[in-house]
C-alpha cells in the first residue's frame, strides 16, 4: 500500500502535466488516499481536468472536490 506522501507526490505530478490547468491557487491534501482538492480555478472546464488528472493515480481512494471557480476578468 502506498502511503500519503508518495500519492500527493503522484497526483502533484499529474495536476502539474495536465493540459490546460493552471494549478497555484490548488491546495491539494491527502488522508489516506482521499484527496482532498481545495483553492479555485478558472473554469468548469478546468475543475474537470483537475478531477479527471488524478483519479488513475495508483493509490486514490477517493476525490473530494472544493474547488471553486473564479474566472479570469480580462481588463
Amino acid at each position: 500500500m502506498r502511503n500519503d506522501t508518495e500519492i500527493l507526490h503522484d497526483v502533484t505530478d499529474a495536476l502539474e502535466y495536465a493540459p490546460g490547468l493552471d494549478i497555484k491557487h490548488i491546495l491539494i491534501e491527502v488522508t489516506n488516499g482521499i484527496i482532498k482538492l481545495k483553492g479555485s480555478v478558472h473554469s468548469p472546464a478546468e475543475k474537470w481536468t483537475a478531477k479527471e488528472a488524478i483519479k488513475h493515480v495508483q493509490g486514490v481512494r477517493g476525490i473530494i472536490d472544493e474547488l471553486e471557480i473564479t474566472p479570469t476578468t480580462h481588463i
